[in-house]
Parts: structure tokens; C-alpha cells; sequence
């Protein structure tokens, strides 16, 4: 599939997830993928990573003057992986280009230059990362999982931390939707009525105890969860919040 960005054509690809059998649906990301390579086959293979990894959005281009011109534009790249080739000049000048344009950015450099320095002039100009050529595909999604969470912002973190607890620990499906809320605002307080609103669309009614229950029993299979890093305070005559202890809540 082609999108027009910026008056530039690029090609775009999605990755679909699936949680159950037959039910997919197109994961969202932080914000577009630029993959820039002068070789070919390198380039599918880089794609294929990022497609397995879930990200989408993918600009793909190998021409550096065009992506030059996107960079002048806003643009909230998400990830961006550069092939450094010789002459290196102008991938380097891409990678000094990215680190101010966009500082939420992981910058990863693919280095295939045949010189001594050449890994330390990746960083110099601005790569989180390097990669030297041979790598294995098990380094690079290794590199690119820790270099992604490395750059998420804390409670972006905490969030998808969040989410992978919900999905081990053996709730009910009530426990899980009371859960999410939760996660979903994790933190602060989530009030009773907030609650009933989002899980049945109406108001709480006073005496009704069933949030409580659940949030008791939730409360009590995170206890035993080994390694919990969260925990549920009750807030007297205000609601729940789920709180996120680290290592030290286990």
C-alpha cells in the first residue's frame, strides 16, 4: 500500500495482532518507522523485524535528500533505522538531522563502513545504537526491544507492565474489565460511579458492594502473583487506585 506524506510517496505496511483465533485487529504505534538502506535485500530484512515486532507506519526510503525534506516537516518519528554505507556522509548527516528534529526517537545505525572508527562516528552523530554487519536478526529484535523501552516514557512503561499482568493472573472477566479501568488510570483515583459508567453505562448506586468484591479478590491474586509490581488501595469514600510498587511490592 502507497500513502502521500508530506507530498512524497512512501510505502507503508501494517501489522495485524490477534488475541484469539480469527479476531484481528491493526495495533496503532507512538508514531511513524523510518527505515532508510541502499541495499535492497538488507532493507527487506529490516522490514520483516519491524513487521514481526508489531510496528507499522513503515516510511521506507532510500533516498536521503527526500528523507532530508521530511525531517523539515513535524514529524513524531517512533523509531528510525539508518544504514550507514560508504561515502557515510550522508546517512551521518541523517543521523545528526534526526537526533535534534526528533528527540523522542529511537535512532538505531546499521554500520557496514569499512573503517576502524566508523562505529564510534554513528554514535558521534547521533545513533542510540549501532549494529555492525554480520549481525543476527536475534541481536536486532534483541537491540530494538531494549532500545524501545529504553525510550517509552515512564508511565508508558508502567502501562504496558500493567497490561501483561492482566493477561497472566487468572481473573474472571469481570475482574479483568474492573482491572483495566484501573490500569488504564493508574495512579489516580478511580471513583465507583467512574467505574459502573465505564463497565455498564450507568451511575453507581449507593450500597451496590459488587466493585468492592472484585477489587478484594483482584487485590488478593496479586499477593500471591510472584513478583507483583502493583498493588489496589481503597480510598476511603473515594473509590480505588492501582498502584505500581516495582520489585519492592513483590
Amino acid at each position: 500500500m502507497f500513502i502521500n506524506l508530506f507530498g512524497k510517496s512512501f510505502e507503508t505496511r501494517y501489522a495485524c495482532t490477534g488475541d484469539v483465533a480469527g479476531t484481528y485487529e491493526v495495533r496503532p504505534m507512538s508514531g511513524p518507522c523510518l527505515v532508510f538502506d541502499l541495499n535492497a535485500a538488507r532493507k527487506s530484512l529490516v522490514l520483516r523485524v519491524l513487521e514481526r515486532a508489531g510496528l507499522n507506519g513503515v516510511i521506507d526510503s532510500a533516498d536521503a535528500a527526500q528523507v532530508g525534506e521530511t525531517l523539515a516537516r513535524p514529524l513524531p518519528l517512533y523509531l528510525a533505522v539508518i544504514a550507514v554505507c560508504d561515502p557515510p556522509e550522508a546517512a551521518l548527516g541523517l543521523l545528526s538531522r534526526l537526533r535534534v528534529a526528533c528527540p523522542g526517537c529511537l535512532i538505531l545505525a546499521i554500520d557496514s563502513v569499512e573503517s576502524e572508527d566508523s562505529t564510534a562516528r554513528c554514535f558521534s552523530a547521533g545513533a542510540h545504537d549501532v549494529l555492525r554487519l554480520p549481525f543476527r536478526v536475534s541481536e536486532f529484535e534483541a537491540r530494538l526491544a531494549q532500545g524501545l523501552t529504553r525510550m517509552a516514557p515512564q508511565k508508558a512503561r508502567i502501562a504496558e507492565v500493567a497490561h501483561e499482568m492482566i493477561a497472566q493472573l487468572d481473573l474472571t472477566q469481570a475482574e479483568a474489565r474492573v482491572l483495566r479501568v484501573l490500569a488504564a488510570r493508574q495512579g489516580q483515583i478511580v471513583t465507583r460511579d467512574d467505574l459502573s459508567m465505564h463497565l455498564y453505562g450507568m451511575p453507581w448506586t449507593y450500597g451496590d458492594r459488587r466493585f468492592d468484591v472484585h477489587v478484594t479478590r483482584i487485590r488478593q491474586k496479586l499477593q500471591r502473583a510472584e513478583d507483583s509490581l502493583f498493588t489496589i488501595r481503597t480510598i476511603r469514600s473515594s473509590g480505588y487506585t492501582l498502584d505500581y510498587t516495582g520489585l519492592s511490592g513483590a
